[in-house]
C-alpha cells in the first residue's frame, strides 16, 4: 500500500482509463452516477484501439487474431432508438423509444441503452443513433462560456477579468501595470 510507483505500468494503464472515462463523462455532460458504464465503455474502447506498445496492432486484434470491426463504435451519450420489440408486453406497444447511448455490453454483442423516463437499460443490436444530439448536454443547468471568468491561479479567492482596451497610463505610473485587473 501506499507505493505506488512499484507499480508504474500498472498505474500508467489506471490512468489511461480513468481519464478516458472523464473525458467521455464531462463531454456530454452526463451525470457521474454513469460512472460504471464509462469506465467499461473505456476499457472496451481501448481494447480495440491500435496501440504502438503492441506494434500497431489491438489487444483485441493479438487475442482473436482479427481486426476488430471499428463500424460498432458510437459517440458516448448521444440519443439513440433502439428495437425494443422483444422487450414489450403487448404487440401494440412502441417499437422503440428515444434512450441514451451508454456503452457496450460485456457479455452480448449488442448496445446499452439507457431509458430515462424509467430508468431502465436495454440491450439491443439493433439501433438507429442520432450522434447530433447529446440529451444530457442540452440541459439548461449548465453556464455558457461566455460568462466564465478568468483565474490566473496566482491570488486565492481572487476572480480576474481582461480588459477590452490596454490602459493608457502616464509615464510616471509603475511598468508593471498590465492589461488585467482585480474586480
Amino acid at each position: 500500500p501506499y507505493t505506488s510507483q512499484q507499480n508504474a505500468r500498472a498505474e500508467r494503464k489506471h490512468r489511461h482509463i480513468t481519464e478516458t472515462r472523464l473525458a467521455m463523462l464531462f463531454n456530454v455532460s452526463a451525470p457521474a452516477s454513469l460512472w460504471v458504464d464509462t469506465f467499461s465503455s473505456a476499457v472496451y474502447i481501448i481494447n480495440q484501439i491500435p496501440s504502438s506498445v503492441l506494434d500497431n496492432k489491438s489487444p483485441f486484434e493479438l487475442l482473436y487474431h482479427t481486426q476488430p470491426n471499428f463500424q460498432v463504435f458510437r459517440s458516448f451519450g448521444c440519443r439513440v432508438y433502439p428495437y425494443i420489440r422483444n422487450y414489450s408486453d403487448h404487440k401494440l406497444a412502441p417499437r422503440s423509444i428515444p434512450c441514451i447511448f451508454i456503452g457496450y455490453n460485456t457479455q452480448y454483442k449488442g448496445y446499452r441503452c439507457l431509458d430515462t423516463s424509467t430508468s431502465r437499460i436495454y440491450t439491443t443490436r439493433h439501433a438507429k443513433f442520432d450522434e447530433t444530439s447529446f440529451p444530457f448536454a442540452d440541459s439548461p443547468s449548465f453556464a455558457d462560456e461566455a460568462t466564465l471568468l478568468l483565474s490566473n491561479f496566482e491570488e486565492t479567492g481572487s476572480v480576474l477579468q481582461a480588459q477590452s482596451k490596454p490602459s493608457t497610463s502616464s509615464p510616471s505610473s509603475s511598468p508593471s501595470s498590465s492589461s488585467i485587473v482585480p474586480s
